[in-house]
């Protein structure tokens, strides 16, 4: 068999492929090209209201219930914000199986116990409450040094939480009081949890009670440690007064103990937090001062005991924050000699 070569044919035939193919000028794909993806917008807490007593400064965004900021006046923000987190709970308050957290950061307050929350809200978990960590917050009182912000009722626990921010006179210290408030019966017990997301310090501390529970160990991890991964790289201080936590890295982990405080240590500044311990009082995590390590940042977080609280009945609680002025070289007998006041 002979084939003649056509020219012309031959030219029709490559300028059909090239057409199937979208590559010749003006000839591509009818298909519509998805369009690029929004960006995520970032969160600027625009409603955030600053106190500065020429010491230091915090700032409260209502919009998000919490402090997005805290340091010295002038200085670096001490805590831990994501501004490209959003909350993105379509029904507030209440449970749903796809239901989304977003870390925010900052410092809030759960209020209750960890091993209740898929009691009170139904969810495996998370999240902890889609109103008083998800919702927005109002402002009840506010003056030159302090702010109330308030949060919607919640569902899930029957309660109104109110937090007050007041600045010391002319000293670098903040007094928080937390107040739950049970506006309807409710089953579950309440507690002052807060949670203070901060920068990654050089260490973390934290105080043990020398009246809490005789157990063993008196600091212990309350996340998977295998292999050892936090129980190497802590240790006590003074008569086993304390327990520094220095790691580094996506640790991903708890520890605890029975204790009054917990502290972050930077090169030049360390951020004290302080409040009441109970040793009679119900702890269910078995500790009442905890530190959580994550890639980005620290927790440092207080508990007050469960209580039950009855309708219209309230619970009041108070923790205490410090900005100390010292090296880290001198931070650690610095807290040792507080603590021992």
């Amino acid at each position: 068999m002979t084939y003649r070569y056509n020219a012309r044919r031959w030219a029709w035939g490559l300028v059909a492929v090239l057409l199937m193919l979208g590559l010749l000028p003006g000839c591509r794909s009818s298909e519509p090209v998805a369009a690029p993806a929004a960006p995520k917008p970032l969160l600027t807490f625009d409603d955030k209201i600053t106190l500065d007593n020429g010491k230091v400064r915090l700032g409260v965004s209502p919009a998000v219930g919490r402090v997005v900021e805290f340091g010295f006046t002038g200085g670096e923000n001490l805590i831990w914000v994501d501004t490209e987190a959003v909350y993105d709970n379509p029904v507030p308050g209440v449970a749903v199986p796809d239901q989304k957290y977003y870390n925010l950061g900052g410092d809030k307050l759960w209020p209750t116990a960890q091993p209740l929350w898929k009691l009170a809200t139904g969810n495996d978990s998370w999240p902890p409450d889609g109103v008083i960590d998800g919702g927005p917050w109002t402002v009840r009182r506010r003056s030159d040094r302090s702010v109330t912000i308030e949060s919607a009722p919640s569902p899930h626990y029957g309660i109104v939480v109110l937090r007050t921010f007041t600045l010391a006179p002319d000293e670098p210290r903040v007094v928080i009081q937390n107040l739950i408030h049970r506006v309807e019966a409710n089953p579950i017990p309440v507690s002052a949890w807060t949670i203070t997301q901060v920068k990654t310090p050089i260490a973390a501390v934290l105080d043990v009670a020398a009246d809490g529970p005789e157990i063993a160990p008196l600091v212990r991890p309350l996340t998977d440690d295998t292999p050892g991964k936090v129980a190497g790289n802590v240790s006590m201080l003074g008569r086993d007064e304390m327990a520094v936590w220095k790691q580094r890295g996506d640790t991903y982990a708890k520890l605890g103990t029975f204790g009054r405080s917990v502290a972050a240590v930077y090169d030049d500044v360390t951020f004290l937090q302080e409040t009441d311990f109970n040793p009679a009082g119900a702890y269910p995590e078995m500790s009442s001062a905890q530190l959580y390590r994550a890639g980005d940042y620290v927790e440092l977080e207080l508990l007050s005991p469960l209580v039950q609280l009855g309708p219209e009945e309230v619970m009041k609680n108070q923790v205490v924050w410090t900005l100390i002025d010292v090296s880290s070289e001198h931070a650690f007998p610095t807290l040792l000699n507080h603590k021992r006041k």
